[in-house]
């Protein structure tokens, strides 16, 4: 078996570019090597900062052979009384340009017919991998696409080179404009895009280690722990942890170096949260602390060589400092501003088209935050009024203004220095957190709250405004929004209704028109609803079957309904629990052509069967009320497991759609009942066995 090697080398790609060329790379090859029957024992997908690299080990030479089977007529058709071949029979041969001796019979659910199997050879790999290479290539899509060149092709970054091997011997296509061949290069800035001629497949990883380029990035990561260990060694101080930012950097080198830097200690007299969060995210820089406090230094990560190091560092001092005295300038102002005088300010401060202005903003939230807690805990509603009043100001502050990813931060810590309660400023402080669904969750109840608040306001604004997403493109970032509103509330400890949320929402932004209203419910509903989808699928890794069988119920309160999920992932694999799916796919299988709603009447159950299945349906509802109710959905099964037996003996001995229409509809009402018992855990039809 060979190996087949891909690298597309491009110009510097993006980490989410990198993300996306992976996982579409992942699954365009592993279709259409499944479609073309091209057998392989692994494929793996990597990416650096310039490439995108596809690795086949043992792929087969040839396509699998494909077997066709060829029918004709039946043996009646085929063959006289007498056993002579008929007209039939000998025209079928004649048509295939074959002896009918060749031909044999197929046995088949309606009987033997005269076939004949053919064989189709498969062609050789190479062959088939030069014809759809530059169409996979083609198939990729990045959040931005760009053309270089006259071969009018489309792609991330520019490519430069291709490398495309089977073992030891180039496999030529071309894509882009670009041949490919057996030349790879090295690291841009350590070994100046240097020219490896990769002699095989199989050698490919060390003849670039040795070119300063580590492939994988669990190799990177590694590296650059030990920098960071010695650093934190060496200077006495811890570097301070964000996985988001390392994640971002290791997907930003090829052969990364650990750097630290100083700035002058005058600058810690800017909030440690501010010093952080500009290093942090301005900077791309860790920051460090020693005994619980931030020290004037930093640590950076690079592809640098060893004589270029120096310069780097002081070229970031440089720009820290420069930087941090813009910051110290902009923070010492803005503790001069009043907040009062900012919040009626707002009202010169342009929201969004159609949606008014940040004052606007604030009142919507005002009342949406206090209506919120008046639902949750009454105590919190002075609190999150008041944090919503002030909790767009800092958009006026010169601190966010100059660095806008401290909006948030810089209002809770002025009000903080200002002497609100923790509760006020902490609530504003977290309010923009969860960015995204990796990111914490704001600690603080009220910060929660306040953060749901106006997440909400944002996305009913901007589907009530008609902004749209279609595809990669979401210019708006609404996916984003629908993704953390779905984290705080599965997460977040607030059992509120979806629904509710949704209608008190809306009518801050459609008071009076309910029909258009009631549209953009539904849009917002559906669009909530396939980001709830999206987070139990792919952020916590839960069936598609079993997330079917909980959304085909309805969603409202997420969190409750993601329980509901995870319950039927644990159970569904389980020989009793599909037993028991078996058993509701038959009362589904009646229900759907019924539409009509009727009232059971105990008095119309006349059969045994009937009987003990109304009575098992009442003793299992009520032992299992308390934990449906209390989100026990385990428990809830154990409970529903007791009418399988009783729904199968039911079905072998009644019949539903009995001749008396009183008694059909009645077996029908029981059915239903039993549906809706099950349904408040999920629709087990979508369960697949």
């Amino acid at each position: 078996m060979s190996e087949y090697l891909l690298e597309i080398l491009t110009e510097e790609l993006p980490p989410t570019h990198q993300e996306a060329g992976k996982s579409q790379l992942k699954n365009l090859f592993q279709e259409t090597l499944k479609a073309q029957r091209i057998d392989y024992n692994e494929l793996k997908v990597l990416a650096t900062e310039r490439r995108l690299i596809v690795r086949i080990k043992g792929i087969a030479a040839n396509q699998r052979a494909e077997e066709e089977v060829i029918m004709g007529p039946s043996r009646k058709v085929a063959y006289d009384d007498a056993g002579n071949p008929t007209q039939a029979a000998l025209g079928f041969a004649k048509k295939l340009n074959l002896p009918l001796e060749e031909m044999t019979f197929l046995d088949t659910p309606k009987g033997e017919y005269l076939s004949f199997k053919k064989i189709h050879e498969g062609l050789a790999t190479e062959e088939v991998l030069q014809k759809i290479l530059p169409q996979v290539l083609g198939s990729l899509s990045f959040p931005k696409n760009m053309v270089w060149n006259d071969s009018g092709v489309s792609f991330s970054r520019p490519i430069r080179s291709i490398l495309s091997l089977i073992d030891d011997h180039p496999l030529p296509f071309s894509f882009g404009g670009v041949k490919a061949g057996k030349v790879s290069r090295g690291n841009l800035i350590l070994t100046s895009n240097s020219e490896i001629l990769i002699g095989h497949a199989e050698v490919y990883d060390e003849a670039l280690r040795e070119s300063l380029v580590l492939i994988h990035e669990e190799e990177r990561l590694d590296l650059i722990s030990k920098g960071f260990a010695e650093i934190e060694a060496r200077e006495g101080v811890k570097i301070l942890p964000n996985q988001e930012l390392l994640q971002e950097l290791v997907r930003m080198v090829e052969y990364p170096v650990v750097f630290t830097g100083t700035f002058p200690e005058d600058f810690l007299s800017i909030p440690g949260e501010i010093i952080g969060s500009f290093l942090q995210r301005e900077k791309r820089l860790f920051l460090t602390e020693r005994e619980g406090r931030v020290c004037p230094r930093f640590v950076g990560i690079a592809d640098a060589s060893p004589e270029a190091l120096p310069n780097i560092v002081t070229g970031f001092q440089r720009v820290v400092k420069a930087t941090l005295q813009d910051a110290l300038f902009f923070w010492k102002h803005d503790l001069t501003l009043d907040e009062n005088a900012l919040v009626e300010d707002l009202s010169n401060t342009l929201y969004g088209e159609n949606l008014g202005s940040y004052r606007d903003k604030s009142l919507r939230l005002m009342g949406l935050a206090e209506n919120l807690a008046d639902r949750f805990d009454s105590s919190l509603a002075p609190t999150l009024k008041e944090a919503a009043r002030l909790c767009k100001i800092d958009q006026l502050t010169d601190m966010v203004k100059e660095f806008p990813s401290l909006q948030g931060k810089a209002g809770g810590l002025l009000l903080k220095e200002k002497g609100y309660p923790e509760e006020v400023w902490k609530a504003v402080y977290e309010h923009y957190n969860p960015v995204n669904v990796e990111e914490d969750l704001p600690t603080s109840i009220s910060g929660r709250i306040l953060s749901l608040s106006d997440r909400l306001d944002s996305l009913c604004g901007a589907m009530a405004t008609g902004q749209e997403f279609s595809g990669t493109k979401d210019p708006f970032g609404l996916r984003r929004l629908g993704n953390t509103i779905v984290k705080l509330l599965v997460e977040g400890n607030l059992p509120f209704s979806l629904e509710d949320l949704l209608e008190q929402t809306l009518l801050l932004h459609v008071p009076e028109e309910t029909a258009k209203r009631e549209e953009i419910a539904g849009k917002t509903r559906e669009f909530l609803h396939q980001r709830f989808r999206f987070y139990a699928e792919e952020v916590r890794g839960l069936p598609y079957d079993a997330v079917n069988g909980v959304v085909k119920t309805g969603l409202d309160f997420l969190e409750s309904d993601l329980k509901r999920i995870e319950a039927l992932s644990l159970t569904k694999n389980l020989e009793a629990f599909q037993k028991l799916v078996l058993s509701y796919k038959r009362v589904k299988n009646i229900l759907k052509n019924s539409t009509e709603e009727y009232s059971l009447d105990e008095s119309l159950l006349q059969e045994k069967e009937e009987k003990e299945l109304y009575q098992i349906f009442q003793v299992v509802s009520e032992e299992a009320e308390p934990s449906l109710s209390s989100g026990e959905f385990m428990k809830a099964q154990e409970a529903l497991l007791m009418l399988r037996p009783f729904i199968d003996r039911f079905f072998d001995r009644i019949l539903v759609m009995a001749e008396d229409v009183n008694l059909k509809n009645n077996r029908i009402a029981l059915l239903r009942s039993l549906s809706s018992l099950f349904e408040r855990v999920a629709d087990y039809s979508e369960i697949v066995l």
